[in-house]
């Protein structure tokens, strides 16, 4: 079974494929750096994949178009939401009852949450 990290190096059309690695190590104090490695990253057609694997492992540097300060921030403020069943992507946004996913354009009608008085079993 290929990891993700795999999956990611495999791939010839990513954005990073021959750039020197340290532009994705900028220092703290190097903002111009930072924002540089980011856009790199936003031209990337493995955009998500990377995010995903620096999300759930410890990465220093810029992976997936993120800081790690940016990454800190995203996982503190992270609530258990939807993913595309389509391309399991986290870029959703919503319309009426639905939710589309901004990546690949998949959209499916949202589920209501539970609140604490109400057990999600009862959730229709």
């Amino acid at each position: 079974m290929r990891t993700l990290l795999s999956q990611i190096y495999e791939r010839q059309d990513r954005s990073c494929l021959g750039l020197d690695p340290e532009l994705f190590q900028p220092t703290p104090d190097d903002l111009g750096g930072a924002a540089l490695a980011v856009w790199w990253c936003e031209q990337c057609p493995v955009l998500m994949l990377c995010r995903d694997w620096a999300l759930t492992h410890v990465e220093s540097g810029v992976w997936g178009g993120l800081t790690e300060q940016a990454r800190a921030a995203l996982l503190r403020s992270r609530r258990p939401r939807a993913r595309c069943p389509g391309c399991k992507g986290w870029k959703i946004t919503h319309s009426g009852v639905n939710q589309i996913c901004l990546s690949c354009g998949v959209s499916w009608r949202a589920q209501r949450r539970a609140t604490p008085e109400q057990p999600a079993a009862a959730v229709a």
